[in-house]
């Protein structure tokens, strides 16, 4: 689980140790206790949609590399965690997949160590139809943040409308896209699977999570 980066690297080695004075707090935590930490995460998400952003979900992947750094994921200690969440044969930590913008291209990844836990053609037809066309949409509005100086005189030519407009039209999409994943496309992965965790953001744009919220949700002012 965790970096992809190449082990020989300084930029590994830089992101192992920031990674393990992260992972420190918990050196006081038994082996037992530790699974119950997990046990306990993997029940709060049980039928829920939780963002990507939410501070549990980065919690939980703490607590899941610390147990996987002590050995503790094991099929044994797995017949603890509830059934809904059997250990991922890409890395061998509970299943939780993200839905992403690409899911037309990787299905949903692993929250763990990114790779596909879920292809796109092991989805419910409907729902596949529905990604395959969402994720194909996004990918096309996002797409204006990687054209280069070329691409960019040709849509100008072709729109009539200066790079700063078509930057601004594609922001506007995509958020209201990552708006449509949350209200329609995420309800519909809860019908299949035991959670889902979804993306609220898009650095590339500058959306954050707290621009993709819904009108309807309840506000509570601490």
């Amino acid at each position: 689980m965790g970096c992809c980066c190449n082990r020989n690297t300084e930029e590994y080695k830089q992101r192992v140790r920031w990674m393990s004075e992260y992972h420190a707090v918990f050196d006081h935590l038994s082996n037992e206790k530790l699974l119950e930490h997990e046990i306990d995460l993997l029940n709060i998400f049980k039928g829920q949609s939780v963002r990507l952003s939410h501070p549990m979900i980065k919690y939980f992947q703490m607590v899941t590399a610390v147990c996987a750094d002590r050995d503790l994921l094991t099929p044994q200690n797995a017949q603890k965690f509830p059934k809904e969440f059997p250990l991922a044969a890409c890395c061998g930590a509970p299943s939780i997949g993200i839905l992403t913008p690409f899911v037309h291209k990787a299905g949903l990844i692993c929250l763990h160590c990114q790779e596909t836990l879920v292809p796109l053609e092991d989805f419910p037809q409907w729902l596949r139809e529905v990604c395959e066309s969402w994720g194909s949409n996004y990918e096309k509005w996002s797409s204006v943040v990687r054209w280069n100086q070329e691409q960019q005189a040709r849509a100008e030519k072709m729109s009539g409308k200066p790079i700063g407009a078509l930057y601004e039209d594609s922001y506007f999409q995509c958020k209201d896209l990552l708006k449509k994943e949350a209200a329609e496309i995420v309800p519909g992965f809860l019908e299949h699977y035991p959670s889902v965790v979804w993306q609220d953001f898009d650095p590339a744009f500058n959306i954050r999570p707290e621009d993709i919220v819904s009108e309807e949700t309840p506000v509570h002012l601490f």
